[in-house]
């Protein structure tokens, strides 16, 4: 087991099941395989089954966050996809991994698909993910984990113009947070939410675009 190291770095995200044991981790990988993997211990590592994230060690491979909803015993993955829909996966065991039937992320640079990061609400049972677009479409929500919608009510509000970098839920507030790149920096870095749908820019704070 292991992920593939390069210039940029290694792996990026991991998350537990603790009904069944499982841990499932997301990096850079040899193949697409090597991108997703998991463990039953923690100590000994391998390649999920099926699906995946564009593999290698450059800027624009593998995956880089993973989550689980006991709720919904479902786990979501995002990463560097072949195509819109490959950029977010979901799967029921943490081992055969399907890409999402609507939605996903398209990067600014064409034949890119990019998904950052993804987090889910056990209370609302709303899965958030943040990524790369070329339409300000940013942050995108979803009910089944299957279905990603993006609720802004024109291209650029309630979202990020440029990339989603990560996103939170907060159980003791009910408050929704994401971070990322804005070309007007400042409090449009940081965005707040109580449903995952409706962001808003923090009032004061935040951080310099680039």
């Amino acid at each position: 087991g292991g992920f593939k190291k390069g210039t940029t770095g290694g792996d990026f995200g991991v998350a537990h099941n603790p009904i069944e044991n499982i841990w499932v981790a997301a990096g850079r990988g040899e193949h697409k395989e090597n991108t997703l993997q998991f463990s039953l211990d923690g100590k000994i590592w391998q390649d999920v089954l099926s699906g995946g994230f564009v593999p290698g060690n450059g800027t624009n491979t593998g995956g880089f966050s993973v989550s689980y909803s006991p709720v919904d015993n479902m786990w979501v993955g995002v990463g560097v996809g072949t195509k819109k829909e490959n950029s977010i996966q979901y799967s029921f065991d943490g081992k055969i991994w399907n890409d999402v039937l609507i939605g996903g992320f398209e990067d600014e640079t064409p034949g890119q698909y990019t998904g950052a990061n993804v987090a889910y609400n056990p209370t609302g049972k709303v899965w958030t993910a943040v990524g790369h677009a070329n339409n300000g479409k940013t942050i995108l929500t979803s009910y089944n984990g299957k279905e990603w919608y993006n609720f802004s009510s024109n291209s650029n509000s309630n979202s990020f113009k440029d990339q989603g970098r990560g996103v939170a839920y907060s159980l003791s507030t009910g408050l929704w947070i994401a971070v990322g790149n804005d070309t007007s920096g400042g409090i449009d870095t940081v965005l707040y939410s109580r449903d995952g749908k409706t962001w808003k820019p923090i009032i004061k704070g935040g951080f310099v675009t680039g």
